[in-house]
């Protein structure tokens, strides 16, 4: 079983959305983000698989994540997704998935933040 194509693309698709037309996300968005990266986190972590038709499509997440920990000065996301690329580079599974939760939890900081959480 792989990770859904589906969810990465609509990840990808609500990031874009999110943060390259507007300032700031709405609460709202932030909470399908969250979700959408821990059903990957889940899924990864079930033993499904991430192609790399699939990883591509990561690969524009994670771009828009890096723009998101960029504005926000957040270096701890951004060392995180550096370890998220460095474990796909490695073909690390473990790493992979432990830097995808740790880009999860990171980024449900920015909900915690923002909103009433």
């Amino acid at each position: 079983m792989k990770v859904s194509l589906v969810k990465v693309i609509g990840l990808a698709a609500l990031l874009y959305g999110s943060f390259a037309y507007a300032e700031k996300a709405d609460c709202e968005s932030l909470v399908e983000i969250g979700s959408a990266l821990d059903d990957i986190a889940f899924g990864l972590t079930a033993g499904e698989d991430v192609d790399d038709a699939t990883y591509r499509e990561l690969e524009g997440v994670i771009s828009l994540l890096r723009t998101i920990a960029d504005e926000e000065a957040n270096n701890n996301l951004d060392n995180a997704l550096d370890d998220l690329e460095q474990a796909h580079s490695d073909n690390d599974r473990d790493d992979f998935v432990t830097a995808l939760q740790r880009v999860d939890s990171l980024f449900g900081a920015f909900y915690d933040a923002d909103c009433d959480g």
